[in-house]
């Protein structure tokens, strides 16, 4: 049973979350983890780890550290939809963008019509082309192989979708032109100054010579 001045402190964070203040509330979260542990409690509420770690990510940006709270708390208690869709956000504040999705199914699976569920996972699956485009995207066909492609690439080694995108990103990048931009050469022309020397024309005719006679 959890202790009263912790589920106190809870819920003075779960406030200062829904006010938008993810530190004060990370606080709060810290605070019922630590008065737990000076009661010696054998079974700690994952609720709080959950929490700390989201609103941790949520003011300080996603680290290893966020990340491995709501993991061990929504694997310690895995039929908690609320943790999982902590673990999801967590991911997508980190960039782990399948992890996320991946997480979403699992919480779904556990609770089909949990509205944050759906709604966090709604937000994801309109960024993606559904897997048939000649139905409508909320066909149940569509959502049945949505699910099973993104459960394959939770699984698939993460090279494969690397070099995949590493292909798309070279599709998208244009090529360079084969055809050489014209060179032009810059042709230093020496122009020699043309010197024309003329023989100077004589001022005066020359005396004839007379024939002695």
């Amino acid at each position: 049973m959890p202790i009263l001045s912790s589920e106190n402190a809870f819920r003075r964070g779960l406030v200062a979350l829904v006010d938008g203040d993810p530190a004060t509330a990370a606080d709060h979260f810290h605070a019922a983890i630590l008065i737990e542990v000076q009661h010696g409690v054998t079974r700690p509420q994952m609720r709080y780890l959950s929490y700390y770690g989201l609103s941790r990510a949520q003011a300080h940006g996603a680290t290893a550290q966020t990340i491995q709270a709501c993991e061990t708390a929504s694997r310690r208690d895995f039929f908690s939809p609320e943790l999982l869709l902590n673990l999801g956000r967590v991911y997508l504040l980190a960039g782990k963008t399948t992890k996320a999705l991946a997480a979403y199914h699992r919480g779904l699976d556990l609770s089909p019509n949990h509205k944050g569920l759906l709604a966090e996972y709604k937000k994801i699956d309109r960024r993606e082309t559904p897997p048939l485009t000649i139905v409508a995207r909320s066909n149940p066909l569509n959502k049945v192989l949505g699910k099973l492609r993104f459960s394959l690439r939770a699984h698939a080694p993460k090279w494969m979708f690397a070099s995949r995108a590493a292909s798309a990103t070279a599709e998208r990048t244009p090529r360079p032109s084969l055809r050489s931009a014209p060179t032009t050469r810059a042709t230093a022309t020496r122009s020699a100054p043309s010197t024309i020397v003329t023989s100077p024309k004589p001022s005066g005719s020359l005396p004839s010579r007379r024939a002695s006679g």
